[in-house]
């Protein structure tokens, strides 16, 4: 008898000391200040149905990231958990976020602000920092009008009114005093409604307008997140009518909507982003245009207010810089944006005030080491899985570190596998058949010869043919990659200086893949002149020098050797853009002599 006493008041005890430690924790709770409110994240509007459901949500909204709606267990009913009952639609009340207004102080000042119903639980943000609200008020066991005094610098401010209240109520007012005059306070006008996640108009637009109307931005955000759940599906609702009506199996939820805050208009932008450059130099600015139209029910007067913001990261996707790169909205828009070595990918984002109007649009900005088979080339563009791709090369090495490059380019350089570009042009006009150049190549090397083939893609310019298969060269890892290409992009009317940047990209990624690259200079051709072979020439045994690779120079052994180039290319019947039998045999000779093989 006396063990089961001593149990009994064991547990009051227990429970006791549960019960203090559970008060004296919501207590501390309640005394927390409320964090910053992120009016672009959550849309407040909620289901409501007892004025202590609401208090539980703003309080949540107060004290803890703000989530996105008050769920329902079943479609238009309360989750038992919650203890509530539903009640009649006129008592049902609204948590929303009624009113912003910018205000302007020419001089610093106390500014006090407050609402005209202080019995509501209400809440004031300044400049989207939490400044007072009923929950203050009711610690401090009264309902107060105004906020404490709080010094405010000349300038622009925001503020924004959180209240609560029956759908059947007049909307509250924010109201405001400087100094402690007047007493009242005195009520700001001309404040239109927030939208949850767009823009509202102006008051003159309004006027001119008839009602208020906001735009809703849909690449962004999405304006109805979801007024009803029930399992996995949402309820977007199709129109509004007097408040809003769901009708889903025979059961019809009725939602309130204010009368002033009508659903947004939809907006669809897209930006639109281009290059005139698809391979850069090291030191050059990167030329962008950028295009977007303005949609015809937006008003004129807010296109100043459109900008630009171009964020800058590194290839580990660390940001390096956020700017705004232009102010005012204009349909097309060409940049010339400056790059740091650092640089790996810019972000451009169109705003309008400081409401993002559609998606980020990307430009990845690909150096020699990060170029990977994942690159691919669609019409004259360079594009990284969905997002534009521009390439951009390292800078030179110094001559003066190795002086003796030139020297030792080509001794001892002796590959066992060595891959070419296959062009896929042979010896087309000769009735004999004899093998082509790759074949003669192989039989007078010991050298493991392999073939990229290079294909003519139509709407593909001839410059970007090597580059466009430069990514299938990287996993074969041979020893040494021959890139006899050139002809077909002089003859294409490329010039020698574009032509060598190509050329100094391609081998700076076979460097950085471990493949040695070996250039070649061209003799002059059917569509390649004297002089422009001759320039040619002379910018890639240069870039040879800079990077200490081997260049086979075949424009001038046929200097030294007075050979009948032109004569490779024609017979009784046409001219043709590949080397005869001659021809071939000829290169495949001098190149093997090059590469030191018998």
């Amino acid at each position: 008898m006396n063990r089961d006493k001593n149990f009994f008041w064991f547990c009051c005890c227990l429970s006791l000391l549960l019960h203090l430690q559970c008060a004296w924790a919501d207590g501390e709770a309640g005394a927390d200040k409320p964090v910053r409110l992120h009016r672009t994240v959550t849309r407040l509007t909620t289901f409501a149905y007892t004025e202590t459901e609401i208090r539980r949500q703003l309080e949540k909204i107060f004290l803890q990231r703000p989530g996105r709606m008050v769920m329902v267990s079943r479609f238009a009913e309360i989750p038992p958990s919650m203890g509530l009952f539903a009640t009649t639609e006129p008592s049902r009340q609204s948590l929303v976020l009624l009113w912003e207004a910018q205000i302007t102080l020419s001089e610093p000042g106390d500014c006090e602000f407050g609402i005209n119903r202080p019995d509501l639980p209400w809440a004031i943000f300044l400049n989207g920092e939490y400044l007072y609200g009923w929950q203050s008020s009711k610690l401090s066991g009264q309902n107060q009008l105004f906020t404490p005094a709080r010094n405010l610098a000349a300038g622009r401010h925001t503020l924004q009114l959180v209240a609560v209240r029956k759908v059947s109520e007049e909307l509250p007012t924010l109201r405001w005093r400087k100094n402690g005059l007047p007493a009242e306070g005195g009520e700001l006008t001309g404040l239109l409604p927030l939208p949850a996640h767009g823009l509202a108009a102006d008051a003159a637009q309004t006027a001119v307008w008839g009602k208020p109307r906001c735009f809703h931005f849909l690449d962004t955000d999405q304006y109805l997140h979801g007024y009803a759940r029930t399992g996995t599906a949402e309820f977007l609702p199709a129109t509004r009518t007097a408040g809003l009506q769901l009708t889903v199996n025979g059961q019809s939820q009725s939602i309130p909507l204010l009368p002033a805050w009508p659903l947004a208009e939809p907006l669809s932008w897209r930006s639109r982003l281009s290059s005139s450059e698809t391979l850069l130099a090291a030191r050059e600015n990167l030329p962008l245009l950028h295009q977007m139209s303005w949609p015809a029910s937006l008003p004129e007067s807010w296109k100043e207010n459109w900008l630009l913001r171009c964020l800058h990261y590194d290839r580990g996707g660390r940001l390096l810089s956020n700017k705004v790169i232009h102010r005012g909205f204009q349909e097309t828009l060409p940049l010339s944006l400056p790059l740091v070595p650092e640089s790996g990918r810019l972000t451009l984002q169109a705003f309008l005030f400081s409401v993002p109007v559609a998606k980020p649009v990307q430009v990845n900005i690909i150096r020699p080491g990060g170029f990977t088979p994942e690159i691919s080339v669609r019409g004259e563009s360079f594009w990284l899985q969905d997002d534009l791709a521009v390439l951009r090369c390292d800078p030179l090495p110094d001559l003066g570190q190795k002086p003796d490059r030139a020297k030792t380019a080509l001794s001892g350089f002796k590959p066992a596998r060595l891959y070419l570009f296959d062009e896929g042009n042979g010896d087309t006009h000769s009735s004999v058949d004899s093998p082509s150049f790759t074949q003669l190549l192989q039989q007078n090397s010991r050298i493991n010869i392999g073939r990229l083939p290079v294909p003519v893609v139509a709407g593909r310019p001839d410059a970007l043919r090597g580059l466009a298969v430069l990514g299938k060269l990287l996993p074969m890892r041979p020893d040494a990659a021959l890139l006899n290409l050139g002809t077909l992009e002089l003859q294409s009317g490329l010039s020698p200086e574009r032509w060598c940047r190509t050329l100094l990209f391609m081998s700076q990624v076979c460097q950085a893949a471990n493949i040695t690259p070996v250039l070649l200079t061209w003799p002059p051709q059917p569509g390649i002149s004297s002089s422009t072979a001759r320039q040619s020439a002379l910018l890639i045994k240069e870039l040879g020098l800079a990077l200490g690779i081997p260049v086979i120079d075949l424009y001038s052994a046929h200097i030294q050797e007075d050979a009948a180039v032109h004569n490779w290319f024609r017979n009784e019947f046409a001219e043709h853009l590949a080397p005869d039998a001659t021809g071939q045999t000829w290169l495949a000779g001098k190149i093997s002599t090059a590469l030191q093989v018998p």
